[in-house]
This record gives C-alpha cells, structure tokens and sequence, in this order.
C-alpha cells in the first residue's frame, strides 16, 4: 500500500480553508477518475468523504477506506444503509449505490471550493434540504464550477453517472 504522506483532505481542509478552483478542479478529476474506476469494476464506496482522499508526496490523491464498500450491478439495490450523513445522498437510505457516490463527489467538491458544507443540521433538517436540493452558491463560484455541481441534483435518475453507456 501507498503511504500517503500528506495526510488527507480532511486535515488539508482544516488547515488551508477553501481552495483555489484550479487546485479544486484538479483533484475533483483525479477522484471522479478514482471513482469512475470502482464503478466500471463493479464497486460502489459509499462513504465518499474528505478524511478517505489522502494526499501522496506529489500531492495526488489516494481514495482509501472501502470498508462500507459493496459489489453492485447498475439496477441493484443494495440492502443495508451506510455512510456519513452531510455527505449522503438521500437515496442511500432507499439503498442505491452507485449515484450516491456522484453525490457524494459533488458534497467534496462544494466544501473544497466553498469552504464549508452546502447541507449542514440535525438529521431530520438535513434530509429536508437534501430533498429539496436547495443550497448557497457562494459569490466567488465559477459557472463552470456551479455547472459541476449538478452532482447534488436530488433525483438520482437525473443526476450524472460514471459508467459509460453502451
């Protein structure tokens, strides 16, 4: 296994706030690859979040902690619930798999540009916002950046996927 000598993004996050677009852009691609990837394999994470990206020496990033992870086929339910709360989508608890992880995706990308989490409060208030897909766009958002953000479109059919199509 890798070491990840930079720690993670969690850590990085803390420390720096939000970053620059360019650099969140960068990453961002580097983990919709990642994630690409485990979904072309059959994988789905569900717990994408930014204490599982780590940093290597040259500052790429490293998806880590599977331990939620599950084999999915596109159509598939899976049958247990997981995950972090501010960065689940509201079908992980009709037991989707794979565009949880999108959504997710989109939750990292939003708190590496924003600087903080686009749905945030108690369990109930945060299925509440996450139903209604309402969330800030910050003032120093690109469009390009906003147009990203149709990860966090709330119905799963319309939102992005990583499997091509055939």
């Amino acid at each position: 296994m890798e070491y990840a000598s930079r720690g993670d993004l969690c850590d990085y996050h803390v420390l720096v706030g939000k970053l620059s677009e360019p650099t969140a852009r960068a990453w961002f691609r580097q983990l919709v690859s990642a994630v690409q990837y485990c979904h072309q394999k059959g994988v789905v994470h569900r717990d994408l979040k930014l204490d599982y990206i780590l940093l290597d020496r040259e500052w790429n990033i490293k998806l880590a902690d599977f331990g939620l992870s599950n084999c999915f086929y596109p159509g598939w339910k899976l049958d247990t619930y997981c995950g972090t709360l501010e960065y689940a989508a509201l079908e992980i608890f009709k037991n989707h798999g794979a565009p949880a992880d999108v959504w997710s995706q989109g939750i990292v990308l939003y708190v590496l540009v924003a600087g903080t989490l686009p749905f945030s409060g108690t369990r109930q208030k945060l299925s509440l916002l996450v139903q209604q897909g309402h969330y800030i766009i910050p003032y120093h958002m690109s469009f390009e950046c906003e147009v990203l953000l149709n990860c966090l479109v709330p119905k799963p059919s319309k939102r992005a996927t990583l499997l091509r199509r055939r």
